[in-house]
């Protein structure tokens, strides 16, 4: 809470007077209006919850350096290292932050 309501603070949301857990709702709040005024999408249009795990598994794949397998592709294998990640996920933590995205007027069963 304490990123979120110095954040609060920058942005003139309120003062330091004010609780940390209060200035945080307020950025919060202030982010979720603007994403609403800007009319900026909340899932990825077409997005199928059907794919969320195929989606997970890759963005793992390619965070951890797994991209390519060494059969298919040895060079690219041994020098591939991913990224710098702050939080290594399990594949059911990645499925419930990727299934934020999911279109909800998306066929069940298609595929992207």
């Amino acid at each position: 809470a304490d990123s979120f309501a110095d954040l609060s603070v920058a942005a003139g949301l309120g003062t330091r007077q004010d609780s940390n857990d209060e200035l945080a709702d307020r950025f919060v709040q202030a982010t979720k209006d603007l994403i609403r005024d800007l009319e900026i999408p909340t899932y990825v249009k077409g997005f199928p919850a059907s794919m969320v795990p195929v989606v997970a598994e890759r963005a793992l794949n390619e965070a951890h350096g797994n991209a390519y397998p060494f059969s298919q592709a040895p060079m690219k294998y041994m020098l591939e290292l991913g990224y710098p990640v702050p939080v290594y996920m399990t594949q059911d933590q990645c499925e419930n932050v990727v299934a934020n995205f999911v279109d909800p007027s998306a066929p069940s069963g298609s595929k992207l």
